[in-house]
């Protein structure tokens, strides 16, 4: 029987070892999935989406107090779930980052999204001592979104 057709209890012989944290943005979710699927062949993954996706991890530097929960978030799905890989995004034109309040500098945003996707990814694998990717999107000419390796 299909996945989408059983319950989650019928589903439970089913795992994963993989977490991917990604901007919540509509319009790069199908890019996000396909790239997962079809580049690195992960068919079953936890999901972590919330606008501006790593940056939420990266809230000690800038607001202490919530830095907490996301942590929990992911430190539950990792321990719950025995997940040992996890894949973080960002993408060019994130409205998050753009909205985001960094003071009264200019700040080159996909820079700082880089900088932060390598941060993140050093913080986890020291952390929690799993695998961790990072990749940053934007699209090509075409308007396809292309993923480049960034660790």
């Amino acid at each position: 029987m299909p996945a989408e057709e059983q319950t989650p209890r019928e589903q439970r012989g089913r795992r994963t070892d993989a977490l991917v944290v990604q901007c919540s943005s509509f319009e790069y979710r199908p890019y996000f999935e396909s790239f997962v699927l079809h580049k690195l062949g992960i068919h079953e993954y936890d999901l972590l989406a919330v606008p501006g996706g790593i940056q939420v991890l990266t809230m000690a530097n800038y607001v202490p107090k919530f830095a907490s929960l996301p942590r929990q978030w992911l430190e539950f799905m990792l321990k719950k779930h025995g997940l040992m890989r996890i894949i973080v995004f960002g993408h060019e034109d994130c409205a998050w980052y753009k909205d985001f309040r960094w003071g009264p500098i200019h700040v080159d945003l996909r820079r700082r999204q880089q900088s932060d996707l390598v941060a993140v990814a050093s913080d986890l694998r020291e952390q929690y001592h799993v695998q961790v990717n990072a990749f940053y999107g934007r699209p090509d000419e075409a308007g396809k979104v292309d993923f480049e390796m960034v660790v």
